[in-house]
């Protein structure tokens, strides 16, 4: 139960950096992001 939460906290806090960085360059880098990490 410890492990989901941990697991939710880490998502969502790349998920805020992710939209912070997309509002802040206007750029659909929101999408690009997570494709080249996960290459």
């Amino acid at each position: 139960m410890k492990t989901f939460y941990w697991i939710l906290a880490c998502g969502l806090t790349i998920w805020l950096m992710q939209y912070s960085l997309f509002k802040e360059t206007g750029a659909p880098r929101q999408i690009s992001l997570p494709v080249a990490v996960s290459r």
